[in-house]
């Protein structure tokens, strides 16, 4: 799972991203998608969401 989450960190210009339904428990590597404006993480097994407070052009 980390050379997938290192792949995601480079992604800064990301807009959309739909991983839903992927068993994704730990997404604290999400704050540097900071330009995403479209996410779905549903069907997932995630707990934590706090990091959703810094993706702010998120709608």
């Amino acid at each position: 799972m980390r050379s997938a989450i290192s792949v995601f960190e480079k992604l800064t210009n990301l807009h959309t991203l739909d991983l839903s339904s992927n068993q994704i428990s730990d997404i604290r590597f999400w704050k540097k998608l900071t330009n995403l404006h479209t996410l779905d993480l549903s069907s997932n097994q995630i707990s934590d969401i706090r990091f959703l407070e810094k993706l702010t052009n998120l709608h």
